[in-house]
């Protein structure tokens, strides 16, 4: 082996060591034992140099190895398959045997035929037809299996030609889509090329929408939801309450800008960040009710029974019972009912706020007020 690597030089052997690195990884996932790719490797090397004649018959070292002592040569379609043994466990590839078989059986059956058709023929002379048949034969295989690809090949590329026309196809469609979404008018205001809804209504949804959550959330409380006048008062109260805190955080704004002395008027971006500053006021206020729903419901009847009863589960429980009033144990079955007294709030108000979406729609003045309130955040029109 040192006479072959002696031969090679500097970069040369570079290469080959890159190669013979590339390869002992690759036989890693063939081999039992990843500490046998090395041998598996080495008895390869001897094999091909015996196969070639020994080491003075190799003339060229690198292109060799290259091409001949470092690769894997499959006798058949079995990836563990080099040169008939099978690299897992080192004994004849049985998928070779089944290809000489099927090779064995053809040359049989070539035999028998001509046999037939010309009995009496020389032993020369019938070796030779015969060895003409099997190579027509071979000629004939590659040519099929050549068709085959090709045709395979083809199919493939129409494939991917369709799929290529498909995908524009599609492109071209969600262009169209969306070209005739961005026309659409606003579905409130009837503004053109609005994509469905202008800016200024999207704002006026979204603050309608964050009031009417902070209303349902008071009303799940304070109200009987049996009672529509009485859900409308309630609701009714609270847009006020969150619209008069919207318009004092904008004032606020505007006041502060103004003693830097900036000029709102010939600001552009002042109407984009007020309606922010607004919005953002107005999820402050919705989250402080429905704050403020969840500790009532925890008051209620349902969610102390929930409490009581976690609080007497996590008493029982088998590490507690050496020492049921310790403070370990009261600390922990605390922790519990607490625990189950606001998951119990969650669960109330869901449930009514789902009842009360159900039951009952904005009041027929919101959008009015709203858009008497987003123009006061602006100070123009909304």
């Amino acid at each position: 082996m040192s006479w072959l690597w002696d031969r090679l030089s500097g970069w040369q052997q570079r290469k080959i060591e890159t190669t013979a690195r590339t390869e002992l990884v690759r036989l890693t996932g063939l081999v039992l034992r990843k500490e046998d790719a090395p041998g598996a490797l080495a008895e390869r090397l001897e094999a091909r140099i015996a196969q070639s004649g020994g080491l003075v018959m190799i003339r060229e070292p690198f292109a060799w190895l290259l091409s001949r002592g470092l690769v894997q040569r499959p006798a058949c379609s079995d990836t563990r398959c080099d040169d008939g043994i099978r690299l897992d466990t080192n004994e004849a590839c049985e998928s070779c045997g089944n290809v000489i078989h099927i090779r064995r059986a053809h040359r049989a059956r070539l035999g028998a035929q001509l046999d037939q058709e010309q009995p009496g023929l020389p032993t020369a002379e019938r070796r030779q037809v015969l060895e003409e048949r099997l190579r027509e034969h071979t000629e004939h295989e590659s040519e099929t299996r050549e068709r085959r690809h090709a045709a395979q090949r083809a199919q493939s590329e129409r494939m991917r030609t369709a799929a290529r026309e498909r995908a524009a196809r599609e492109h071209e469609e969600a262009a169209a889509r969306e070209a005739a979404r961005h026309a659409l008018p606003c579905a409130d205001c009837g503004s053109k090329d609005a994509a469905g809804l202008c800016a200024a209504c999207s704002r006026r949804r979204e603050l309608n929408s964050v009031i009417t959550e902070a209303g349902m959330c008071e009303v799940s409380w304070t109200a009987n939801p049996n009672r529509p006048d009485d859900v409308a008062t309630v609701m009714d109260r609270v847009r006020t309450e969150i619209l008069d805190r919207v318009t004092a955080s904008v004032d606020e704004l505007r006041t502060a800008l103004e003693a830097d002395g900036v000029a709102i008027a010939d600001d552009p971006s002042f109407p984009d960040v007020a309606t922010s500053r607004g919005l953002r006021a107005a999820r402050e206020a919705a989250a402080e009710y429905r704050i403020t729903a969840l500790a009532q419901l925890a008051r209620t009847r349902q969610a102390q029974t929930e409490s009581r009863y976690a609080y007497a589960a996590e008493q029982s429980r088998s590490h507690h019972r050496h020492a049921p009033t310790g403070p370990d144990t009261i600390a922990a079955a605390t922790q519990a009912a607490e625990t189950a007294r606001a998951r119990a709030a969650e669960d109330l108000l869901a449930q009514r706020l789902e009842r009360l979406r159900t039951q009952h729609t904005p009041l027929a003045t919101d959008a009015e007020r709203l858009v008497d309130a987003l123009t006061r955040i602006t100070g123009g029109a909304a």
